[in-house]
């Protein structure tokens, strides 16, 4: 046999896949119908039907997810007792967090009385599926369970028990808040009649300080006429020091004396006579006269210097107790204005506190937009599905199975298939000997299909 032979024998002809198909397909029949039959029982006697209903509520009071709930901000004291006084705004997934926790699935449980027939929280939350409506404020509550009216139940319960769990979780917030708050506002009013007896009291013992004030004032006043004193008497001497120089100066550019002519006794002969000179004498006098001023008026200088030294030491100090006096004042008179705007807010708080406490949050901020109906048909199992798949599976099980089996089956059954394997030519067949019953004679009969009698 040629090479070319060979590999042909070797390939695989679809017409050889087919009739290997068609000599199975008993098998395969009877393997498609089984895995039809078995996956029908299933559908019908081991799967339990399972019922989904589903109930819808919506919130009136989400924010946006990622978003900062700016509405009771506040700075210092203000934000703080704001954060404390009102409820924050939730987002839808708080909501659905909610929906889902224990604290609501056990209501759910005691109100339906689940409890008697094994149900736990986790359990129940297995049955339960709870997702938002994307860009809506709805939430879509889920169930399913075995039986339909049991399923309608738990979905309707988590709805209306959930409004009342967040009413009464907004009213027990509220309420320690108020316990809060008042306690709060009991403290900050005796702080408050404290700071305000301790005013009273600086105002009686300080009385003086309106005094201490005006003798300052007082000592300002006379600490300016010193120095406006003391100014001009520096002034005047000045002057006066400056007139010495200058009649010091004339004087020493003026004659003690003066040449007089005079006639003598008898009047024939006239003598120079050297005389006082008045105008020497009249400057010596301003110079010895402007010395003592001057000298005296140094002395009154240094004295209004020593007095304003001394006044205004007086002055500081008084400053200085002046100032602590009005320092402890103001800040027993800011402790009071504190403490009252404080109070003030507390009391203002509690009231909106009181009012946040009466509103029924689950009421108003929650409405049930649907509730759950009464399933009337089962999403599980789905029959049809399962059949079209056990039929699919049987079918490639059975296709697989022929081929294995046809693999594995090392018999020649036809020329041909001796042809093929063999390289050689048939030249002849033998025929098959069937005996019929009776004990009759045998017929002879030749069979394409070597190995395999004909029917005469």
């Amino acid at each position: 046999m040629s090479e070319e032979k060979r590999v042909s024998g070797d390939e695989i002809d679809l017409r050889d896949v087919f009739r290997i198909l068609k000599r199975r397909c008993k098998l395969i029949v009877l393997i498609t119908l089984a895995a039809f039959l078995i996956s029908l029982g299933a559908n019908s006697f081991m799967l339990t039907p399972i019922y989904a209903t589903k109930a819808v509520m919506m919130v009136s009071q989400a924010v946006p997810e990622g978003t900062v709930n700016r509405t009771n901000t506040g700075q210092g004291l203000e934000g703080l007792v704001n954060s404390i006084a009102i409820i924050p705004a939730q987002t839808m997934n708080t909501y659905v967090g909610q929906l889902g926790s224990n604290a609501v699935l056990e209501r759910v449980i005691k109100k339906l009385k689940l409890d008697r027939e094994g149900y736990t929280p986790g359990n129940l939350a297995g049955l339960i599926s709870i997702t938002p409506v994307p860009e809506t404020n709805l939430i879509n509550i889920y169930v399913n369970h075995t039986n339909p009216f049991t399923a309608q139940k738990i979905a309707n319960a988590i709805s209306s028990e959930f409004l009342v769990y967040v009413t009464e979780s907004n009213q027990e917030q509220m309420t320690k808040s108020l316990d809060f708050l008042e306690q709060q506002v009991k403290t900050t009013r005796e702080e408050l009649d404290a700071a305000v007896e301790n005013l009273n009291q600086l105002e009686a013992e300080q009385s003086g300080v309106t005094i201490l004030d005006q003798l300052v004032n007082a000592k300002i006043q006379e600490l300016t006429q010193i120095r406006s004193q003391l100014v001009q008497a520096r002034a005047e001497y000045r002057q006066l020091a400056a007139g010495i120089d200058q009649a010091g100066e004339q004087l020493n550019v003026t004659l003690p004396t003066v040449p007089v002519i005079r006639n003598s006794a008898d009047a024939s002969v006239q003598v120079v006579v050297e005389e006082p000179n008045p105008t020497y004498n009249t400057l010596n006098t301003m110079v010895v006269q402007k010395t003592v001023d001057a000298a005296g008026m140094n002395a009154r200088a240094a004295e209004l210097s020593a007095m304003e030294g001394q006044v205004y030491a007086e002055l500081l100090d008084m400053e200085v107790e002046l100032n602590q006096k009005t320092n402890i004042k103001e800040a027993a008179e800011n402790d009071v204005n504190r403490l009252q705007e404080t109070y003030s807010l507390l009391r203002a708080k509690i009231n909106e506190a009181r009012i946040a406490k009466a509103l029924k949050l689950g009421e108003t901020g929650l409405t049930v937009v649907s509730e759950a109906p009464i399933p009337e048909y089962p999403v599980k199992p789905n029959k049809t599905l399962n059949m079209m798949i056990a039929v699919v599976l049987g079918l490639m099980i059975s296709v697989a199975l022929a081929l294995l089996l046809n693999y594995m089956d090392n018999t020649i059954k036809t020329a041909q298939e001796a042809e093929d394997i063999l390289g050689l030519p048939v030249l002849g067949q033998i025929p098959v000997y069937k005996p019929f019953k009776g004990g009759r004679p045998s017929t002879i009969a030749v069979s394409d299909n070597v190995g395999r009698p004909m029917d005469m």
